[in-house]
């Protein structure tokens, strides 16, 4: 899985907007607001990790979550981004 090319990740107001670019901007209309976590793996998503590889950078970074609890984190997320359209597979 892949995120659409054209997607732009900013900090705004101390809040992680992702803004559509260029031809991205033509499928996808508005913008996403991401939490911590979910500004991690889509940073995880912009260098092609796979769902373990996610799963590693939330135990890596986050005390206290264990792997089921990051996996189901993480493939929330890129359920949303699908359900979004911005994942290319």
């Amino acid at each position: 899985m892949k995120l659409m090319s054209g997607l732009l990740l900013s900090e705004v107001a101390g809040e992680y907007i992702v803004v559509p670019t260029g031809d991205s901007a033509k499928a996808f209309k508005g913008v996403i607001r991401l939490n911590e976590s979910a500004k991690t793996v889509f940073e995880c998503l912009q260098k092609g990790m796979d769902i373990p590889g996610i799963v590693r950078v939330i135990l890596d970074e986050y005390e206290g979550v264990d792997e089921e609890r990051a996996r189901r984190s993480a493939q929330a997320v890129i359920s949303q981004l699908q359900e979004a359209g911005l994942l290319e597979e």
